[in-house]
């Protein structure tokens, strides 16, 4: 007979965020719903009061929350994290001296207002790049005419790459507006093996021994497939750079099932169950500790011309398309995981 799961596994489960608070309003535990939607890691909000990560914009909530005075349920509350309100439904449930438990349902984005926010930057920006680009593309398929046959997979690889760039200007100039991504069925293995296809041509990859562990018996996933291959672009090279004064350096890339129970993520249609798990290993050092609880938090880097987005936009692309990304260092066999959770095509 089988155990039932234990409370922390339970709560570690849950797509609705959970925070414990103590009597004094700092925060005493959280499940990594929470994390997500506080933007911090478990190591960063303990211990610090829910007020320096959260701004609740309901006036009645927050004087229930200092004055712990029973049960509370309301819904549609604005909270405002890292700038970004949010409309969450929220309980408040009191227990022993004073400590709380505090649940945040989001139900939707909110941009934040023109004044604080200059919109039309991606735009611009999104407007300047895509005209070389255009150029880029059109002269990759005049060279295609002109090269030897076993030549042209190089200008193809220059056309799918100026497309795919193309694809994420257009996502950077929709950011503000919080759309979520188009979302398909999609073959995820196809999705990896392009990917690796781009970085195997650059420099990066140089000296690098890939590993592909697949199941080949996964079924589609569903989610927007250029914006996943611009996030495994970004992990995989950044795991060849990790790796790279390795003796032997090395990056394996996994899919499968999910170990144990499937991480449920809140989306405005619902819970969704993310089974479908892909595995970015490399044997490089890890990163720094100073910097290893703050990976995913803008302009945090630890590359000397390196610029801090690529892994914030890589967390908000797999979330954007319903799913999750994570990081964890595995000390015992000295390896870095960034793991990346989508849900099935059903």
């Amino acid at each position: 007979m089988t155990s039932a799961p234990d409370a922390e596994a339970r709560l570690a489960g849950l797509g609705i965020a959970v925070v414990l608070l103590d009597h004094q309003g700092t925060i005493a535990g959280l499940n990594p719903a929470a994390e997500e939607l506080l933007g911090r890691s478990e190591a960063r909000l303990l211990g610090t009061p829910l007020a320096a990560h959260a701004v609740i914009s309901d006036d009645t909530l927050i004087e229930h929350l200092r004055l712990a005075n029973g049960p509370l349920s309301a819904r549609g509350v604005g909270v405002i994290v890292a700038g970004m309100t949010r409309l969450c439904d929220v309980t408040v449930a009191d227990l022993d001296d004073g400590w709380r438990v505090l649940t945040l349902m989001p139900v939707s984005d909110m941009a934040p207002p023109v004044s604080d926010t200059p919109s039309t930057m991606p735009s611009i920006l999104a407007h300047e790049v895509k005209n070389p680009l255009a150029a880029i593309r059109g002269a990759a398929q005049l060279l295609a005419r002109a090269v030897p046959g076993e030549q042209s997979e190089l200008t193809s690889l220059i056309t799918r790459e100026v497309d795919r760039i193309a694809e994420l200007l257009d996502r950077m100039q929709r950011l503000g507006t919080r759309q979520r991504a188009d979302i398909a069925p999609f073959n995820l293995h196809a999705a990896i093996r392009n990917a690796l296809a781009a970085i195997r041509v650059g420099d990066v990859a140089q000296g690098v021994q890939f590993r592909e562990r697949f199941d080949p018996s996964l079924p589609d996933v569903a989610g927007n497939r250029a914006a996943l291959e611009q996030v495994l672009i970004n992990l995989i090279a950044n795991a060849c750079e990790a790796a790279a004064h390795e003796p032997a350096p090395e990056v394996v890339i996994r899919t499968g099932i999910s170990a144990g129970a499937a991480f449920s993520h809140s989306q405005p249609d619902g819970m969704r169950r993310l089974p479908v798990e892909v595995t970015i290993a490399d044997n490089g050092p890890g990163f720094p500790d100073d910097l290893a609880e703050r990976i995913f938090e803008p302009f945090v880097t630890d590359k000397p011309q390196g610029q801090g987005l690529g892994l914030p936009l890589a967390r908000k692309l797999v979330q954007d398309m319903g799913g999750h990304l994570t990081c964890q260092r595995d000390t015992a066999r000295g390896l870095t995981l960034f793991r990346i959770l989508l849900p099935m095509e059903t």
